[in-house]
């Protein structure tokens, strides 16, 4: 079987215990937020999202059990939380599709409008 860089990567990461996914996750999230607060946001959902799965390793299942969990927050915080949760399993290579009321597509973490 012939993988490329990126087919390499994705398959490293699923043989990596959850401590060292999680760890790299939080690494790479320094690239992606400039602001302080939004980082320790991102760090603080992706922790619980580490602490829900135990010794499981991350599944698209998994995120949208662990989503379901805060379904009586307000639109934005949820959009916020499956965004985050939406980036980290893009990176891990098990992309996450969810499409929540307000039509936010996550997959590609923009707002997919219906017209009606």
């Amino acid at each position: 079987m012939l993988l490329g860089r990126e087919g390499k990567r994705m398959l490293a990461l699923r043989n990596k215990t959850n401590e060292e996914l999680f760890n790299l996750w939080r690494a790479e999230l320094r690239f992606k937020y400039s602001s302080e607060k939004a980082l320790d946001e991102a760090r603080r959902v992706i922790t619980k999202f580490e602490q829900f799965l135990g010794g499981y390793p991350p599944s698209c299942e998994l995120a949208k059990t662990y989503l379901s969990q805060f379904f009586d927050r307000k639109r934005n915080t949820i959009a916020r939380y499956a965004v985050l949760i939406g980036q980290f399993m893009k990176w891990y290579g098990d992309p996450l599709t969810l499409y929540l009321k307000q039509h936010v597509n996550i997959s590609t973490g923009g707002r997919a409008w219906q017209a009606d």
